[in-house]
């Protein structure tokens, strides 16, 4: 029985069992460069770490109409200016503290809500500092996660995955400041429906979306002035 149609090892240093993609952190640069290829119209690829698939964000901007194809990050990582290099170095870091900041008065509370109904109303309650734990470790995990990729990007040949990487970085964030904010004030009102549950859910895409739109269309800009100075 031949064994690897259920086990085997993929070309990105994860594997595939029964089919279903597990990585375990080898390989991530590749990976989370796929979750931005504008190249591959599949919307659904590979985890950069877990079990399962993610969002090809490359392809959901593409479809949208917002880049081309060709748009693809990596062959322009050398057009990427310092200014916006820097700006995703440290928007994360500053992500981060702003969502330890906001999630204190929640962690002051006896009970916080943790989850809501698809109506808005909270579902389940849990001590004050346990509702306002997990985001703080999700924003914290992810800034020290970018800020690892950018170490590891200036000491090797950038390939574009440590921008992205703080790309998503930022959107996590987004979401994590998002449901403390729909947890202060579901705590604050427990019987009104609180519309930012939903907002925190349907923030990740739409913030991770714009960060890399807006870096591929900046890089594109920078090749456009290169050329015209070339030109002249």
């Amino acid at each position: 029985m031949d064994l690897t149609q259920f086990f085997r090892p993929d070309q990105q240093g994860g594997y595939r069992i029964f089919g279903v993609p597990v990585a375990f952190g080898r390989g991530s640069q590749e990976r989370i460069l796929n979750l931005y290829e504008t190249e591959n119209p599949e919307i659904f690829v590979p985890k950069v770490v877990g079990v399962g698939w993610d969002i090809n964000i490359g392809a959901l901007a593409v479809k949208a109409g917002l880049l081309r194809p060709d748009d693809s990050l990596p062959d322009m990582r050398k057009y990427v200016d310092k200014a916006t290099e820097r700006f995703l170095a440290h928007a994360p870091k500053i992500g981060a503290a702003l969502t330890v900041v906001s999630a204190i008065p929640v962690a002051k509370l006896a009970e916080a809500p943790t989850s809501w109904h698809l109506s808005g109303k909270p579902r389940n309650q849990r001590p004050g500092p346990v509702a306002a734990l997990f985001p703080c470790l999700v924003s914290v995990s992810s800034a020290v996660i970018s800020t690892r990729a950018m170490q590891r990007g200036q000491k090797q040949s950038p390939t574009g995955a440590e921008l992205l990487t703080a790309s998503s970085a930022l959107g996590m964030q987004m979401m994590c400041m998002l449901s403390v904010q729909a947890t202060r004030l579901s705590a604050a009102r427990p019987n009104a429906v609180n519309p930012w549950p939903l907002l925190a859910v349907v923030s990740l895409p739409l913030s991770t979306v714009g960060i890399f739109v807006a870096l591929v269309h900046t890089t594109l800009a920078n090749i456009n002035r290169e050329m015209e100075n070339h030109h002249e």
